[in-house]
């Protein structure tokens, strides 16, 4: 990632975070509405997914880093050859062979009964690369949660200490705790692998896309046990060994078997990839779409939806084809009934340009990224493929994700025309997030203007119905919105007739009566607040 693209990233992110009425699934619930089971269900032969090796390159300057990963790439493919991925992750200084290039191996899963990894592992020192770590894998049916997973290690005699304190890094759908066997350390990872491939597929990279593995998965055999769990739920066990060497096959195996066994009583749930779906659904349908243009790169940087524990975002940064009109692209990438916040840069040292809040209006499809991020991505001719509605991924709530065919992607199609909202972000109604307390309808009989307090103090604010007296008739003066407890309050200056010099301050939920007399009032040009206690109960205050 180029250093643009990485203050891009950073922006987006920052909207992301200081924006309302963003696309954050961290506490969707994907058990929710499933059916619940006991332990995880084999779906796969065990498999090497991954190893971690050293490779020994000479000491060089910063200058020459570059050259040496290369040197130290070449390698690589010369002891394993085609069919596996190479990521260069870091460099270091080994104590036992001097200055080294950290590299992860994918492998294209490659069964532990196979003798291919132990004829390669063989031959590798001999090209001065030695192994770290390696992971064995199985799939399983079934889902559960981190916090199902925590207690049920704890009651089963697992140290708190030993379980990896990874939220933020791994979300609430993965868990990872140490053991050992003998001397050889190991992590044991158990995580959602369908919710990896929704919320984003790359651990080093928290902007990225991997909806195309469901419709045309990067290798053949997880394909297969893809669509074989869409049913059930498919969950990723995990094992890192930590071993110099490769351990012999009943070994690995027997390790492997022993977690998933040990699993076997936990709380798990069979729950199909659409029900997981359409939680993830349920949590972002009336949530932004964000979409950031910077001109002077034609580049886009845009999000469907985010998880604010991990950062991850489902989502890309590419610069456009020299051709593409970045209005249509935002166009396609948009939801139905779903608005999509778009900013416009002229470069990122200009600072923002123009904001809009944009609709569809024309119902379609949203085209979602490639294997190779294109904006224009379409069903292969020649191959075979699952749709994303087989698995799973259906029209819901206006949510409808695919892909266009050849002759639509060549002809720069646009699927929706766009119609801009009458309010800006910082205005748009807000969605009802908590129970009422309050019960107060709104009397349209004062005039005054309501205004955003842009220098808000909470711990000043009082709950509404501790300080509103029967018979009170106050005009709302300014209002901030801020979470309280987890949950969204409007905190709102008040000027109660007969009573006031200076402004009293309450706050109340958003979806209380107050804070949706407020919500239909932002944005209008008279922004009329004007309401009179008509009753005071347990908790409950009623105006007209």
């Amino acid at each position: 990632m180029t250093p643009f693209q990485s203050e891009l990233r950073a922006l987006l992110t920052r909207v992301l975070s200081e924006r309302r009425n963003m696309p954050d699934v961290a506490d969707a619930r994907y058990t929710a509405r499933g059916v619940e089971q006991l332990g995880f269900k084999h779906s796969s032969e065990i498999f090497v997914d991954s190893f971690i090796v050293e490779v020994v390159v000479e000491k060089c300057s910063e200058s020459d880093i570059k050259v040496k990963q290369k040197s130290a790439s070449v390698r690589l493919h010369k002891v394993f050859g085609e069919g596996f991925g190479y990521k260069y992750v870091r460099s270091k200084i080994s104590e036992q062979y001097g200055p080294v290039a950290i590299y992860k191996v994918s492998t294209p899963n490659i069964a532990i009964t196979s003798s291919l990894l132990t004829v390669k592992f063989a031959t590798m020192a001999d090209h001065k690369i030695f192994l770290q770590n390696y992971d064995i894998t199985m799939d399983c049916m079934n889902i559960s949660s981190r916090n199902i997973i925590y207690k049920y290690l704890l009651e089963r005699g697992v140290e708190k200490k030993d379980v990896v304190d990874d939220l933020h890094k791994s979300g609430s759908n993965c868990i990872s705790w140490f053991t050992k066997k003998g001397d050889v350390k190991v992590k044991n990872k158990i995580y959602n692998k369908f919710i990896q491939l929704l919320e984003s597929g790359e651990v080093r990279n928290p902007l990225s896309s991997k909806l195309s593995e469901f419709v045309m998965p990067t290798l053949h055999n997880f394909g297969e046990t893809l669509y074989a769990c869409r049913n059930s739920g498919l969950t990723r066990i995990e094992l890192t060994v930590h071993s110099s060497q490769m351990q012999t096959v009943e070994w690995n195996s027997n390790l492997l078997l022993n977690t998933v066994q040990f699993m076997n009583e936990c709380r798990t749930f069979a729950t199909s990839y659409e029900k997981q779906w359409k939680a993830l659904v349920d949590k972002v349908s009336s949530c932004y779409t964000v979409c950031i243009y910077v001109r002077q790169q034609h580049t886009l940087a845009y999000c469907h939806w985010f998880n604010s524990i991990t950062s991850k975002k489902q989502g890309i940064i590419k610069k456009l084809n020299k051709n593409d009109d970045p209005m249509v692209v935002v166009a396609n990438l948009s939801f139905n009934n779903r608005p999509t916040l778009y900013q416009i840069y002229d470069s990122l040292e200009s600072g923002l340009e123009t904001e809009k809040v944009l609709r569809r209006v024309d119902e379609n499809i949203t085209i979602v990224p490639s294997q190779r991020n294109s904006f224009w991505s379409t069903y292969p001719t020649t191959k075979q493929y699952h749709t994303f509605e087989e698995m799973g991924l259906v029209n819901y709530k206006g949510m409808h994700i695919g892909w266009i065919d050849s002759k639509q992607a060549k002809s720069k199609i646009c699927l929706s025309k766009m119609s801009e909202d009458k309010y800006s972000a910082k205005e748009e109604n807000i969605n009802a997030l908590t129970t009422a307390i309050d019960n107060i309808t709104l009397d349209e009989t004062s005039h005054i203007f309501i205004k955003e307090n842009t220098d808000l103090k909470p711990s000043l604010y009082r709950v509404a119905y501790n300080v509103l007296q029967l018979g009170d008739e106050f005009t709302a003066t300014h209002y901030a919105l801020h979470t309280f407890r987890g949950h969204s309050y409007f905190y709102v200056d008040i000027l109660i007739k007969g009573r006031d010099k200076q402004p009293t301050l309450i706050r109340t939920p958003v979806d209380s009566s107050i804070g949706k007399a407020i919500s239909q009032q932002l944005g209008e040009r008279k922004q009329q607040i004007y309401l009179r206690v008509i009753s005071v109960g347990y908790r409950t205050i009623t105006v007209e």
